[in-house]
């Protein structure tokens, strides 16, 4: 029986190194199954042009790295007539994606698993009409976290590093005017702290979603708004909706709607994050969810 054949793209400084010392037996295990190719990441855009040029030339790619490398990899490949299906082995510091595919941490572990998953439709997100993002597009507190923390830092700390940066941006909380259509409900804020619109079961690895709230292939993306807290007790309320997952769609301080469709126009220029990486600043956003567009491994 003929091979498949698979591209395995290496991120060689996520997540404190892991892939360095995995390397070869991941390289043995998907060897068992593939005709395997590897490819080390050298900048910040490898992953991303490498998959852009070769997808056509491959059946599979499996991504070794942080969700942002994940994320390249997605971009690189998802315009493609029939995108190749994707195999993602975590290891950076965050892995909300592996959280939500129930993926092993310890990637030979996840290297077997990958070998007998298989291959399920999973909705993507656009970002004003050329960004993709598997998993999460926000702006608010704790989304500079992720890309202003230095990799040396995420390296040496791990997620801690992500909490520390978190608890030193508290400072920085400000209140943000928002006008947000989703699909056809409309919200206005003056006080909006956090924003995400996500396809997920795990953001930051802090905040959980229930499994009766997020499905991933079913068209629908979530909408989640934070307000900003003026007293201790709407800040303990936060704080308790997040940790026992009570998000509503009527909550007062915190509210999670469902759409497809999404409209963001904020009164200045508001800096985003995709997958944990800076996208820039905008004032006017909009967010498509594409259903099925991938297919990953799980």
């Amino acid at each position: 029986m003929k091979k498949e054949r698979a591209l395995l793209i290496v991120n060689p400084l996520a997540g404190q190194r892991k892939a360095k010392y995995n390397l070869f037996t991941i390289i043995e295990i998907l060897s068992s199954k593939y005709l395997l190719t590897v490819h080390l990441t050298e900048s910040g855009e490898d992953a991303f042009r490498t998959t852009e040029s070769l997808r056509d030339e491959f059946d599979i790619f499996f991504c070794c790295g942080g969700d942002g490398t994940l994320s390249q990899v997605v971009n690189g490949c998802a315009d493609a007539d029939d995108p190749p299906t994707i195999g993602y082995m975590p290891c950076g510091t965050a892995n909300d994606v592996a959280a939500t595919l129930k993926l092993p941490k310890n990637m030979p572990a996840c290297a077997k698993k990958l070998l007998t998953a298989q291959a399920k439709p999973h909705d993507i997100g656009i970002f004003c009409e050329n960004r993709k993002f598997v998993y999460v597009a926000s702006f608010g507190a704790f989304t500079k976290s992720s890309y202003d923390t230095p990799q040396a830092v995420k390296n040496a700390l791990g997620q801690s590093a992500y909490v520390l940066s978190g608890a030193m941006d508290l400072t920085n909380i400000r209140k943000i005017s928002a006008d947000i259509v989703c699909d056809e409900k409309v919200y206005s804020f003056d006080d909006v702290a956090f924003l995400s619109v996500c396809n997920t079961k795990s953001a930051g690895g802090i905040v959980k979603f229930p499994d009766s709230k997020v499905a991933l292939n079913d068209g629908k993306l979530e909408l989640l708004i934070v307000r900003y807290p003026t007293n201790i007790n709407m800040l303990n309320d936060i704080f308790a909706a997040v940790a026992m997952q009570k998000f509503d769609s009527h909550g007062e301080n915190v509210i999670l709607v469902r759409g497809s469709h999404f409209e963001i126009k904020t009164r200045e220029h508001i800096a985003w994050t995709l997958d944990g990486e800076g996208a820039g600043e905008h004032t006017n956003v909009v967010i498509d969810c594409v259903k099925g567009a991938i297919n990953i491994l799980y």
